[in-house]
């Protein structure tokens, strides 16, 4: 029997709204364990009232000030700003910490993870940091699940950044070197509470990352008709080779296929990049609205697709945590690809590389992608890499 967890019972002694899917009256008239616990809860914590504080004056606590910067740096901990452009405007302003930094679509994108107070909420995906790790003095918790590309127009104000011990947990983070412990604990199961606790910070982040996703957008239709182009001028290539981008496994880009490749199999260890197509909640789009309300209602599921010179694979991964955890691929739709085996692989939020058996990409066809301890849910990943065998 699943009993509810202590604040439950906690939140129902002191009557106030409870979200959980057993009926609680019922289910402690036949646990004795949740009866005990109740009775203890009861005298206990439920009525008491706390002493007045008595520690240090407000005064002697350290203040965050916001300060305006023209640089921003990796370990830097900056404010989002509540608008940008045409994209999104009166959005909370969140804390986020810069993780890393790079070029792209000819502009310099900031890779950010949301920080919070509230580190009874980490996961295993989230990092905890002391006090001591960053200028703000209070322990706070990475929550690299959110991780986003922002542009340095969508932050506002500059307020501390992390210290030496700060810096080092980070880069052990991003290298996936630091043990559990510096880490908060596991989702237990699709009803802990965490994960309704973040959805919050998620949807916003999603909202700040529809800037990055509009550019990416426009980079892929621009890439298309270029691709369209050259293939009507080159009569000597395949048409079921058009528009396929080939990447070595090392991530070195190959270019277009040649005509040379029309007529034989892409190399072993190539990717084919797999792209979700789930938008932000402020894109419009069919599509894009049923991929995020599925991901809103249960973020054990989501769905992804590739389309590109004549090849399609759509497929929903979800993560089954009845019993041993296990990823599930679910190809839904597969046409165009050869009889070789492919593979998919992703990179978890704490850098983790995960890499899927070869399979057959058929229509209807279950793959187990991962198995174990997997530490992600699907609606984490917003990128998926198939990799031909």
């Amino acid at each position: 029997m699943d009993c509810p967890l202590p604040i439950d019972w906690l939140d129902y002694l002191e009557e106030r709204e409870v979200d959980v899917s057993v009926d609680l009256r019922a289910h402690l008239d036949e646990c004795r364990r949740c009866q005990l616990l109740v009775e203890d809860l009861r005298q206990q914590s439920v009525g008491v009232e706390l002493d007045a504080y008595q520690g240090a004056g407000l005064e002697s606590l350290r203040q965050w000030r916001e300060e305006e910067r023209a640089e921003i740096a990796v370990g830097d901990i900056w404010l989002t700003s509540d608008e940008f452009a045409d994209a999104y405007a009166g959005l909370r302003r969140q804390l986020v910490l810069i993780v890393a930094a790079r070029e792209e679509f000819n502009k310099r994108w900031l890779s950010v993870a949301p920080l919070t107070t509230e580190t009874e909420t980490a996961t295993n995906t989230d990092l905890l940091l002391n006090g001591d790790d960053t200028s703000l003095g209070v322990p706070l918790a990475v929550q690299f699940r959110a991780q986003t590309p922002l542009l340095k127009e969508q932050l506002t104000s500059y307020l501390g950044a992390a210290t030496d011990s700060g810096r080092e947990l980070l880069a052990g983070a991003v290298a996936g070197t630091l043990e559990r412990g510096r880490f908060g604990a596991a989702i237990a199961n699709p009803l802990d509470r965490r994960l309704r606790r973040i959805e919050e910070t998620r949807r916003l982040m999603a909202t700040l990352a529809s800037v990055y996703s509009e550019t990416l957008s426009e980079a892929e239709e621009a890439e298309a008709t270029e691709a369209n182009a050259a293939n009507e001028s080159s009569a000597g290539l395949s048409e079921s080779w058009a528009g396929l981008r080939l990447v070595s496994a090392e991530g070195e880009w190959l270019g277009e296929p040649r005509e040379t490749d029309a007529g034989a199999a892409i190399e072993a260890g190539q990717i084919l990049v797999f792209l979700s197509r789930v938008k932000p909640p402020t894109e419009p789009g069919v599509l894009a609205w049923a991929a995020s309300t599925v991901r809103r209602s249960n973020p054990l599921i989501d769905h992804f697709a590739f389309v590109s010179g004549g090849r399609e694979l759509r497929a929903r991964l979800e993560l089954k945590v009845r019993g041993e955890e296990m990823l599930l691929l679910f190809i839904e739709a597969a046409s165009g690809f050869s009889s070789s085996p492919v593979s998919i692989s992703f990179a978890k939020p704490n850098g983790e590389r995960v890499d899927s058996p070869p399979f057959q990409p058929a229509e209807g066809a279950e793959v187990v992608v991962a198995r174990g301890s997997v530490g992600v849910a699907p609606s984490e990943l917003d990128q998926l890499e198939l990799r031909l065998s």
